[in-house]
């Protein structure tokens, strides 16, 4: 008998050809697209520890500094009402992420996308004329006279108003411009060095804690995922369906939950024998040097001048 039908059935299958194009035969199955996301939160980790470690304008800051620019610039996109006011803010901290030396796409493209999600494809339709009168510059249709439907009195030109319009704008703006100031103070402060500035300002210690030990169990859970997803792929012969890998994922997710629970009470347990009491320890800033200083007045003029316009 010739060596090779002596070999296991799936052994003697010729390998199925790997597609090149990209396509529904080329795409990845539903744990590797879990995995690539995991893997590409733990890339974002690694950028972010890079960007901080740059020598820029906003790195070189007191996180005191940093962490006052978030909290305002929130207050300040909070408060006007104006698309003037929106537009000064966002070429603000667009200025000030050129000069930290953070690529643009790190901050203001993916403060785009999730803003023109939310606050312009979502909000669209209250612009219409359906939902409040105003002046229609963009007609999308006509009818023959005023229309009822229903409860809804359709105006005999149906389009975007300008008064719609503006408001989706300022909701848009405000929305890109929260997300970026958030994204640029990530980007440019280690994760250390804001729990000593919130450390600084009285935030509750249990919020700083939850924060800490959320950000360490991340690497952790990506690496227990990781093991978890090639130990089941080293077991496997074949691959198997979607309907298979979503029984599974939803299997090791309880599985996860049961493991991080434990872990904690570990953690805890062990945290307490080495002397925690709750207090969470850091060294001091100290000081603001005379740039911080300047810096923060700075930053309180033009806030503040954009403010009243």
């Amino acid at each position: 008998m010739p060596a090779i039908e002596r070999l296991p059935l799936f052994f003697q299958d010729p390998p199925s050809p790997c597609p090149l194009s990209p396509g529904k035969g080329g795409s990845l199955s539903f744990l590797d697209k879990a995995l690539v996301g995991l893997c590409g939160l733990l890339r974002r980790l690694y950028i972010q520890w890079d960007l901080a470690a740059r020598d820029g304008l906003l790195q070189r800051c007191d996180p005191r500094v940093k962490l006052l620019l978030l909290l305002g610039s929130v207050v300040l996109v909070s408060v006007k009402q104006t698309l003037l006011a929106q537009t000064l803010v966002g070429a603000f901290l667009l200025g000030v992420t050129l000069l930290s030396r953070i690529p643009l796409k790190e901050v203001q493209g993916r403060a785009f996308i999730m803003a023109a999600l939310f606050g312009l494809l979502l909000p669209a339709p209250s612009a219409l004329n359906l939902v409040a009168p105003g002046e229609v510059i963009l007609p999308l249709f006509r009818l023959d006279g005023a229309t009822r439907l229903l409860w809804f009195q359709l105006p005999e030109t149906v389009g975007f108003t300008r008064e719609g319009v503006l408001g989706v704008a300022i909701l848009a703006s405000r929305i890109m411009n929260s997300l970026s100031v958030t994204f640029l103070v990530l980007s440019a402060t280690p994760v250390a060095d804001m729990v000593r500035a919130l450390k600084h300002f009285r935030v509750p210690e249990t919020l700083v804690w939850v924060v800490l030990l959320t950000y360490r169990y991340l690497f952790l859970l990506v690496n227990l995922v990781e093991q978890m997803h090639r130990a089941r792929a080293a077991r496997l012969i074949k691959g198997t369906s979607s309907a298979e890998a979503r029984i599974w994922a939803a299997h090791r997710m309880a599985f996860l939950f049961q493991r991080t629970q434990l872990r904690c009470e570990e953690m805890f347990r062990a945290m307490q024998s080495r002397g925690f009491s709750g207090n969470l320890r850091v060294e001091s800033l100290g000081a603001m040097a005379p740039r911080d200083l300047a810096g923060m007045g700075l930053m309180a003029g033009l806030m503040g001048l954009i403010a009243f316009l």
